[in-house]
């Protein structure tokens, strides 16, 4: 009887799993409320609320993901508080869109190995620290932009991939 159970609980995770990752992953929770309002350049510098924002690169993450239908794209940011406050920049109000219209949050897990544990970063008024964002997107998916935002109520601006 235990055996039938364990074997018809199996099959039902293997279902939902199936479900789960046949779908692009997006966040139900803490999505950025503001669209972004300008737009920018690879390279160039560029402002969003007391947040100096610099992409320095889009480019994939050399790495065999789980399942096997996703693959990663790292976007490294330069940030500068250039206000008179601390500034709190959480990973996750940072967004990348996808060639089929897909918006993408970063992966939770991906981001605190590559960012040594942190969900965000504190700036002190003049601090500068880099962000490195991963966002796990289906395989036949290609970047378009990443969304950039100093805070989940503050407009972003969006630089297009390369």
């Amino acid at each position: 009887m235990a055996g039938v159970a364990l074997v018809a609980l199996l099959a039902v995770g293997a279902v939902l799993s199936s479900i789960l990752n046949s779908q692009p992953r997006r966040a139900s929770v803490d999505i950025p409320t503001a669209l972004p309002t300008a737009t920018s350049a690879m390279g160039t510098p560029f402002q969003d609320g007391q947040i100096e924002f610099l992409v320095e690169s889009i480019e994939p993450l050399d790495v065999s993901p789980e399942p096997p239908s996703l693959w990663f794209q790292v976007v490294t940011v330069r940030m500068t508080n250039t206000g008179a406050s601390p500034q709190l920049v959480y990973f996750n109000d940072q967004r990348l869109l996808g060639d089929q219209g897909g918006e993408f949050s970063p992966d939770p897990l991906l981001s605190k190995r590559l960012n040594n544990g942190k969900v965000a970063v504190l700036l002190a008024p003049g601090g500068k620290a880099t962000m490195t964002i991963p966002f796990a997107l289906p395989i036949n998916t290609e970047p378009v932009a990443v969304q950039l935002h100093a805070g989940p109520e503050i407009p972003g601006v969006a630089v297009p991939s390369p």
